[in-house]
């Protein structure tokens, strides 16, 4: 969240694309001294005793999943460049598609309208009116 208000702030103070990648920067650095400042002290002290092959057999199969996610979340964007060629048209797809998909409000009022009805509060309320 960060990130973004950052970038879009020095795009529309005209630092164009340089802009846009300081500010991911800048809120990337930010994100991280404040995640950083919490959680210090609260971490146990590593031991080096612990065995690697009970953690990787753990993380593996989430390792393998979350790459899935990422390449299946990604395949939009790809399809889009490949079969227009523009950049300039891909950048808006995905800054629309980012616009509409992460949205700061946890509510329902994010959440299109086909998805609403699954959600156990707006199936109450329908049928009490």
């Amino acid at each position: 969240m960060i990130s973004r208000t950052t970038a879009v702030a020095l795009a529309m103070l005209h630092m164009g694309l340089e802009g846009v990648i300081i500010g991911y920067i800048t809120g990337s650095v930010a994100a991280l001294i404040t995640a950083l400042a919490f959680i210090r002290g609260k971490l146990p002290k590593p031991t080096h005793n612990a065995s690697l092959k009970p953690i990787l057999k753990f993380s593996l199969p989430l390792l393998l999943s979350s790459l899935t996610v990422l390449i299946l979340s990604q395949a939009d964007v790809v399809i889009i460049t490949a079969l227009t060629l523009d950049y300039s048209l891909t950048g808006v797809y995905y800054i629309a598609l980012n616009s509409v998909t992460s949205s700061p409000s946890s509510g329902s009022q994010s959440q299109p309208r086909y998805f609403q009805r699954f959600q156990p509060n707006t199936a109450s309320k329908n049928q009490k009116t």
